[in-house]
């Protein structure tokens, strides 16, 4: 099991991926694939299992499969709030970086963010602390992919295939993390 610290949350990811069968984010029809579980922790009670989920096509998503008894903004994440992968070439794989921000209901919503954002939210450089785990890139689409679509100034980052980190730990920082430092944005 590696395990991670993220600020005051705590990542253990399980070393035994498992096969898995379920339904894309891009489609209606069961897909198989291989998931790798996580165990997140921390104060506020936060309690959630996430999973990285590689679709046999290559694709994946990161989601919260159980959010145990977190209490909200965190149970949230059980009910939407997932990244999609895709790839890249024939080795690398590119995930969106969008920031979780909570109303004074607890409720969430997805945002846009930037690099300077990020980096206040985990107080360093976004890129250096991504790269440390296997981040290739960090930067817009437009840069990333050569995207000129209204998505081409979200954050994103791209890491070769079989890192399991890099959106495992991208996920934490931009859902549960900055769930929890609410008020630092």
């Amino acid at each position: 099991m590696a395990n991670y610290n993220i600020g005051l949350l705590n990542l253990n990811i399980l070393e035994k991926p498992h096969p898995y069968i379920g339904i894309k984010m891009t489609s209606n029809d069961e897909v198989s694939g291989t998931r790798y579980f996580s165990l997140v922790s921390g104060p506020d009670e936060i309690q959630l299992e996430v999973a990285y989920t590689i679709w046999e096509d290559g694709d994946g998503q990161i989601e919260t499969v159980d959010s145990g008894n977190s209490p909200l903004p965190y149970s949230r994440l059980s009910h939407g709030g997932r990244i999609g992968v895709i790839g890249v070439g024939t080795n690398q794989k590119f995930m969106e970086l969008r920031i979780a921000k909570v109303n004074d209901e607890l409720w969430s919503n997805f945002h846009q963010t930037n690099a300077s954002e990020l980096s206040t939210l985990l107080n360093e450089n976004i890129e250096i602390y991504l790269k440390k785990f296997g981040a290739d890139e960090f930067g817009i689409r437009e840069h990333l992919l050569g995207d000129v679509s209204n998505r081409r100034n979200q954050m994103g980052v791209i890491f070769t295939k079989g890192n399991i980190e890099v959106p495992l730990i991208s996920y934490v920082i931009t859902r549960p993390f900055a769930m929890l430092k609410r008020d630092t944005f």
